[in-house]
């Protein structure tokens, strides 16, 4: 089980999929944002608490998958997302959604599941 991702992951340009769950990640490397090809991310079950500011460089990322994590908030870089389909944050620690949500235009799958979500962003 991995526990933590070298510097070094943000060297694999040509990397499309990355599929890292069932781990112990508690946290990304900032070096993250340099996939710049990747599309997809699954991140489910770790214990991620929040991710890095540089994830919203990811502007071919399609689909995002936090299920079942530790996560508190979302960085504000996530409105950055532009090509985000489909993103699953169920199962984590979340009390609301970034007001800047409505920016994810080809967004069409969210899951919100079991969180303490108690209402959306008016936007």
């Amino acid at each position: 089980m991995l526990s933590s991702l070298p510097e070094s992951i943000g060297e694999l340009k040509n990397l499309r999929e990355l599929n890292l769950s069932a781990n112990s990640l508690t946290s990304l490397p900032e070096s993250i944002g340099r996939l710049e090809n990747l599309s997809t991310l699954d991140l489910s079950y770790n214990s991620l608490e929040s991710l890095p500011e540089s994830i919203g460089q990811l502007k071919n990322l399609r689909d995002l998958h936090l299920y079942e994590n530790s996560m508190t908030n979302l960085p504000e870089s996530f409105e950055q997302l532009e090509n985000l389909v489909m993103l699953d944050l169920s199962v984590n620690q979340l009390s609301s959604l970034p007001e800047n949500i409505g920016q994810l235009k080809n967004l069409k799958e969210l899951f919100i599941a079991q969180n303490s979500i108690s209402q959306l962003p008016a936007s």
